[in-house]
């Protein structure tokens, strides 16, 4: 086992035959990739119905954002366990593990064109989500990995549901990257949760350490972060067009954060505006605010202390807790 998150564990295995790539006519067989290590994920759930429902939902969730994006995950199939007979989801292995891990191993050299780069993979999964109307409910840098040639993208689907679900009794997530509304007034998951979720990511990246790690993640924080619009100190050390784009996204009114498919465009057009492609007056400004932060960027301290109570898997999340508090 390589890992354990909320809903489920994962294991590391080797595939001898490697997955089937495509049917050879001539040969009158599958054609298969070469061996190569796969991560097999389990869902684990108190009893076998509610864990054999929750593994087909995950699964048919990995399905329907592959038939869009080729982009996301790759989602290889289903498999038992030959010991347990739990079944098992077959997908890629994240050699780079997760962003977390990522930034602690690669920040010096994480330049800001790199950080445009990992964030357009990560909009573009989401946005094929949204395009099938899902919400991934529990994106937090646990659940973005790096793979292959470093690109990176959204996975553990266990949560993922159609728009307009409303958690009935808890919620379950890191309590940073949950947005407001969900916490304070049981509002139902939209796209704009998720949209919330990406600016904490946006901030992580920005400046290689975890939000409010130096705080618990208890009901005080909760209550800062949903009455008094509590957030992460943003300094003049990144762009300023990336810091009014991470705030659209963390705005208390869902309303007023960007869709996915506007985070691509944009992502996109700071690729080419840093890659030298500058066409107005505000290109060039942009250019030139990328510029300055990549100057400024070894200045940024790194060193953090993680508090105890600061909690960065999911977990739950009690809102009758939270409700009880703001009616005082």
């Amino acid at each position: 086992m390589i890992g354990r998150g909320g809903f489920g564990s994962i294991f590391k295995a080797f595939w001898e035959k490697g997955h089937i790539q495509k049917w050879c006519f001539s040969a009158n067989e599958w054609k298969r990739s070469e061996p190569l290590w796969v991560a097999l994920k389990s869902v684990d759930k108190d009893d076998e119905n509610n864990e054999h429902k929750a593994f087909l939902e995950e699964a048919k969730n990995l399905h329907e954002c592959l038939k869009i994006n080729l982009y996301s995950l790759d989602f290889y199939g289903i498999t038992k366990h030959p010991t347990t007979q739990k079944y098992l989801i077959v997908m890629r292995y994240a050699e780079e593990g997760d962003l977390r891990k990522y930034l602690r191993n690669n920040f010096k050299n994480f330049d800001w064109k790199s950080r445009i780069d990992k964030l357009w993979g990560l909009a573009t999964d989401i946005r094929s989500m949204h395009e099938k109307g899902l919400v991934h409910r529990d994106l937090h840098p646990g659940n973005v990995l790096f793979g292959e040639g470093r690109r990176s993208f959204v996975s553990d689907l266990g949560l993922a549901c159609q728009e307009g679900y409303v958690p009935i009794g808890e919620l379950k997530g890191v309590l940073p990257y949950v947005a407001p509304e969900l916490i304070s007034r049981g509002s139902p998951y939209t796209k704009a949760t998720d949209i919330y979720s990406f600016a904490f990511i946006m901030w992580e990246c920005a400046y290689c350490m975890p939000p409010f790690c130096n705080k618990s993640f208890d009901t005080k924080l909760a209550v800062s972060i949903c009455k008094r619009g509590k957030r992460p100190k943003v300094t003049e050390e990144i762009p300023q067009c990336y810091a009014e784009l991470m705030q659209q996204c963390w705005n208390s009114d869902p309303d007023k954060r960007p869709t996915a498919q506007e985070l691509v465009k944009i992502f996109e057009k700071w690729l080419e505006i840093i890659s030298g492609d500058n066409h107005s007056d505000e290109d060039i400004k942009i250019k030139n605010q990328f510029d300055k932060a990549e100057l400024l960027r070894p200045k940024i301290p790194r060193l953090f202390t993680l508090n105890p109570g600061a909690i960065f898997f999911s977990s739950p999340i009690p809102l009758i807790k939270y409700w009880s508090f703001n009616k005082k």
